[in-house]
Order: C-alpha cells, then sequence, then structure tokens
C-alpha cells in the first residue's frame, strides 16, 4: 500500500467461506489478526488482487478478481477505492 503496509488475500478452508485477510507493517516481518471479508466469497481458490496506485486524487484502488459463486462458474472482478491509505 502506499503507506508501506503490506496486505494479503488468503484462500482457506474456514467454513465462513470467504476469503482471509491480514495486514503487516513491517514489510512482512509480522502479521496483525486475520480477517475474512464478507464481500469476497471464497470457494477455496486464490484470488487475484493488484494495487492500482493513487492517480493524484488520494484514492488507491485495488482490484481483484475471483470465482462468484461456491462453484467456481463465474469470475467476479471488483474495485474498491480505499481512501486515505
Amino acid at each position: 500500500m502506499d503507506n508501506g503496509d503490506l496486505k494479503i488475500f488468503m484462500w482457506n478452508h474456514a467454513a465462513t467461506k470467504r476469503t482471509a485477510v491480514a495486514v503487516s507493517k513491517d514489510g512482512g516481518q509480522s502479521w496483525g489478526e486475520v480477517s475474512f471479508d464478507s464481500e469476497l466469497i471464497d470457494p477455496i481458490c486464490q484470488a487475484t488482487v493488484i494495487l492500482y496506485p493513487d492517480l493524484g486524487d488520494g484514492i488507491e484502488r485495488l482490484i481483484w478478481a475471483n470465482p462468484a459463486d461456491f462453484h467456481i462458474y463465474f469470475i467476479k472482478l471488483g474495485i474498491d477505492w480505499i481512501k486515505g491509505m
């Protein structure tokens, strides 16, 4: 992220069926608590996430693609706007 944080999106076998997310503030030496993103369905498949940098408007964008259902028939593409990260 622009502030130096690393953010990892992880596929997993948790009963939540959501993508696990954690943040490192020290270059990956240690990681914060793992949470599950309620908007990112995880049918046990690794998503693709790309950081699209600030275009001068103060907003970073995360572009992500992953299956849109639990049967991996449809792919979902989304863009999240992160102001001030």
